[in-house]
Formats: structure tokens, C-alpha cells, sequence
């Protein structure tokens, strides 16, 4: 059992693994942490008013930035009394131009988790899906992580292109309305979804990726986004593919943690 004692009080850190100091995803990880965004760190926000206009990786030091009615916001209790950056489903996004220094594209897995509170209503079907967060280029060679309405039902989905198409993994357990934690596994041959404790979802195809940019809150189809996230982002982690399963567990039992 690794999971010590959980203090349910806001802005409080979890002790896992036996006890001992607060868990550290960086401590924990090593060099198979490839890229964090935290909310909890706002010494790496750049915002103003409120407004972000700068959101940097703690491992790379790879900036996504925003400008003018695209800034999203900081607010530092949204995320289950703690910190969030809160997306308005019309023109907020986090851009960066190529993707940090590490992360794999073409062919190579990786795992991403996401750790978001998503608000958008089952009913809304016009912007479908809303992407939390995506590396790449258009669809058929990006990786997303987004949610998707599904027959009346918020539904979480990894996308990852073949090269002609994306290709999806969709969750059926979970209900994606509020908050949750989202992990996508690209595979050799494959694409998963993790919602929460839910069953792993895989779907077969070839993985290809290309480097045109980076975005946290909508599509990476376009140097315009679309496709724009509804709600917060507390936090973004890629991390790689042969990361072995005990730290795995660490980091997910971290993020649910944070719910």
C-alpha cells in the first residue's frame, strides 16, 4: 500500500510511498519525467491581472505563452481549493512554437497525463472535441488529450495520428464533467486512455507525430487554434513510455490526490 495518509485539506501536500517528505514528481521520476506544468508552481506563471500570458515547463524551461483575449486565467483556488488555470472555451490557449526539447514524435510512446477540471455540458456538441492538451501538428499527426461529447455523456479521449488520420481511444466509464485525471499512452502500435481508476482503453495504430507546436487549451491543427478546452488545467506531465509501473502508481495516485 503506498499510499500512506492522504490530507484531504486544500493546498496541503500528499505523503506517499511509506511516509516521509511530500511527493515530488521530480524526485520520484528522475529523468523519465520529460515535461511538467504545474499550477501549484506560480513562480512559473507570468499572469497579470490575472491573465496568463506565460506558462513554463519545470524540466525544459519550455515556455507557453498567450496574448491579449487568448490569455486564459489564474485562479488560485479553482482546482479543489487550490491553483488552476481556467480556460473560457472561446479564444484561450497556451501556445508554443515546436515542442520541448526531449518530448518523442514520429513513431517513438510516450505517456501523458493531464490533471483538469472539465466544465463544458454534455449538450454541447458544437465544439466537439475540446482539447485540454495536444503536441504536433493537425490530427493525423498530433497527440491529444481532449474530451469529447459522447451520446449525451462527456466522455475523456486520446487522439494520435497515423499520418492521414487521428486515430482515437475513448473512454466509456467515467462522466469527463468536473474534475479528473486523463493519461494517454502512445504505443508502437497504439493509443490508450486512462480516466481516473477506469479500465485501460487502447486502440491499434502506427503513431505519427511532427513538431510544429505545443498547446495547452486547443487544437494544434493551425498557427489559429480551434477546438478550445472549457475549464481549468492544474497540471501537465509527459513522461516516458518505459517509466516503470511503481512510479507509474506514485504519479497517478499523486494527481487523484489532487481531485
Amino acid at each position: 500500500m503506498r499510499l500512506a495518509f492522504d490530507l484531504s485539506l486544500p493546498g496541503l501536500p500528499v505523503v506517499l510511498n511509506g511516509g516521509g517528505a511530500p511527493y515530488d514528481p521530480i524526485a520520484a521520476l528522475g529523468a523519465n519525467l520529460l515535461c511538467w506544468w504545474d499550477a501549484d508552481h506560480a513562480d512559473l506563471i507570468t499572469q497579470a491581472g490575472g491573465f496568463v500570458s506565460s506558462w513554463v515547463d519545470r524540466i525544459t524551461g519550455f515556455a507557453l505563452a498567450a496574448a491579449g483575449a487568448m490569455q486564459p486565467q489564474y485562479q488560485a483556488t479553482a482546482f479543489n481549493g487550490r491553483p488552476s488555470v481556467v480556460f473560457d472555451g472561446v479564444d484561450d490557449v497556451l501556445t508554443g512554437a515546436g515542442i520541448p526539447a526531449g518530448v518523442p514524435v514520429g513513431a517513438a510512446p510516450v505517456r501523458v497525463f493531464v490533471l483538469i477540471d472539465q466544465q463544458a455540458p454534455a449538450s454541447d456538441t458544437t465544439t466537439n472535441p475540446r482539447l485540454a492538451f495536444a503536441y504536433g501538428g493537425n490530427v493525423a499527426n498530433s497527440r491529444r488529450l481532449q474530451r469529447l461529447a459522447n451520446t449525451g455523456v462527456n466522455r475523456g479521449e486520446a487522439s494520435q495520428g497515423n499520418g492521414t488520420a487521428g486515430v482515437s481511444a475513448l473512454n466509456r466509464d467515467v462522466d469527463l464533467t468536473g474534475r479528473h485525471v486523463m493519461q494517454s499512452i502512445v504505443a508502437s502500435s497504439s493509443v490508450s486512455i486512462i480516466v481516473d481508476d477506469a479500465p485501460v482503453v487502447t486502440t491499434a495504430v502506427t503513431p505519427a507525430t511532427n513538431t510544429d507546436r505545443t498547446r495547452i487549451g486547443g487544437s494544434t491543427a493551425s498557427p489559429t487554434s480551434s477546438n478550445y478546452w472549457l475549464g481549468g488545467v492544474a497540471a501537465v506531465l509527459i513522461c516516458a513510455f518505459s517509466t516503470p509501473q511503481d512510479q507509474l502508481d506514485g504519479l497517478h495516485q499523486w494527481l487523484m490526490s489532487r481531485r
